[in-house]
Formats: C-alpha cells, structure tokens, sequence
C-alpha cells in the first residue's frame, strides 16, 4: 500500500502549501519574483522557516498527479459499501 504512505506525505504538504504566505523577492525596476513559499513549520526545532522552492512544488505536483491516477486505479479493488 505504498500509495496510501505517500497520500499521506501529501497530506502534510498540501498543509504547508495551504497556510503558508510566498516567498517574493522585488527587484529595482519594480518587478517580482516569486521564489517559493515558506514552510513555517519545519522538522528542525532551531530552523523558524525554510524556503519550498517553484521547482520542488512542480515536483510535487507532478508526483500528486500520479498518486492521484494510482488511487483511483486501486478503487476497482476495493468494493463500496452500501
């Protein structure tokens, strides 16, 4: 049941991309770049908050799509209850 211990890896990073505020870096000609987001929430006790790069959320976006495929894949082996 790999797909059920990754579903909830997901979990916990749905919630840091739901509640956390991007990270935005202002240039002088008065445009932005979007850096990331901050995970306010890290692993590491000494760390206040650690910047989730644009490249590891396309990741994770991508490795969700396919969990997403594989779950309902696996919804044929299980019978809903009525």
């Amino acid at each position: 049941m790999k797909a059920f211990e990754l579903a909830s890896k997901h979990t916990t990073f749905r919630n840091i991309v739901a509640h956390s505020p991007i990270a935005i870096t202002g240039n002088a000609d008065g445009t932005f770049h979007i850096q990331g987001i901050m995970d306010l929430t890290p692993k590491e006790k000494d760390i206040v908050a650690q910047l989730v790069s644009l490249e590891e959320l396309k990741g994770r976006v991508n490795e969700s799509a396919v969990l997403g495929r594989q779950l309902l894949e696996m919804q044929r082996d299980f019978s809903a209850a009525n």
